[in-house]
């Protein structure tokens, strides 16, 4: 890479890292679809359980290059906002996935559960269980995400000298 200040260096750290979260979260979508279509049989636990975590891995993967961080700058990598390359349907999708990291997903504050509802079962055994209501992201939105995550690192590739 050529010689480059602190500052364009940083950012094509922060354009790295963000290329590599949308790898994650295309390939967490593309293991959802999978799941959803094909028949699981021996998974030593509820599928269910991984498809909720997969999703969150989504979700938290594709915003995490739009939200603050913990990194050694106090800025955020990349303005959520900045996304003129995408056209209305990917910009409203954009935009309710960081809203999901933000208040599903990431967080665990009181607001944030007004999106999950549980609730204690007893299963008549004695053994109490529990349920988490839950609306699962449908297969042509995990299409549409995988689509907005190649969109995205395209686009952030091109600024990145070593990848173009």
């Amino acid at each position: 890479m050529e010689n480059v200040s602190d500052d364009t260096s940083t950012q094509y750290e922060f354009l790295l890292l963000a290329t590599m979260d949308m790898e994650e979260a295309r390939s967490a979508a593309q293991l959802l679809i999978f799941l959803m279509t094909e028949k699981i049989s021996g998974y030593p636990g509820h599928i269910h359980q991984l498809e909720k975590a997969l999703e969150t891995s989504v979700c938290v993967s594709y915003a995490r290059a739009f939200t603050q961080t913990n990194f050694t700058h106090d800025k955020k990598p990349l303005n959520a906002t900045d996304v003129n390359y995408l056209d209305t349907e990917q910009k409203l999708l954009h935009e309710k996935l960081i809203e999901l990291r933000m208040w599903r997903y990431a967080h665990t504050d009181r607001s944030s559960h007004s999106q999950r509802h549980a609730q204690v079962l007893n299963g008549g055994d004695g053994v109490a269980g529990f349920s988490e209501s839950w609306v699962a992201l449908d297969k042509n939105t995990l299409d549409m995400i995988i689509k907005l995550c190649d969109l995205n690192r395209d686009q952030w590739r091109e600024k990145i000298p070593a990848t173009k």
